[in-house]
C-alpha cells in the first residue's frame, strides 16, 4: 500500500467513522455525484473524501487550491471546525516542507 497512515488525521473524524474502500470504489458508481462539494457529513468536503483518508486530504487541498472552487472551500472550512482542523494539519505539513506556501484560511 502506498497510503500514509496519519493517526493525528484519523483522530479528527467523528468517533466511529470509518473510511470506505478507497477512491477507486467511486468509479464504478456512475449514478452518484461523489465530487461536488456538498459537505455530506461534518468533516468532509464531498462523498469522494469519505472513500479513504488519502482522498480526504486530497479533496480538501484540491478545492482550496482551485481558483474556481476556493470560495466554496473557504465557506465550508469556516463553517466546520473538523474540516478546518484537517486543513490546518495539511497546511502545517506542507509549510514545514516548503516554507509557507499554503496560506491561512480567511473569509473571501
Amino acid at each position: 500500500s502506498m497510503t500514509y497512515d496519519w493517526p493525528e488525521w484519523n483522530k479528527l473524524n467523528i468517533a466511529g467513522f470509518e473510511y470506505g474502500s478507497g477512491g477507486a470504489s467511486a468509479y464504478a458508481d456512475i449514478t452518484t455525484d461523489y465530487y461536488s462539494p456538498v459537505h455530506p457529513e461534518k468533516g468532509f468536503m464531498n462523498l469522494y473524501s469519505m472513500t479513504g483518508d488519502e482522498e480526504d486530504r486530497c479533496e480538501i487541498l484540491a478545492f482550496y487550491l482551485t481558483d474556481s472552487e476556493r470560495n466554496k472551500a473557504v465557506e465550508l472550512l469556516l463553517s466546520d471546525h473538523i474540516l478546518m482542523e484537517k486543513y490546518s494539519l495539511l497546511a502545517n505539513l506542507i509549510n514545514n516542507i516548503t516554507g509557507d506556501i499554503i496560506l491561512p484560511v480567511e473569509p473571501q
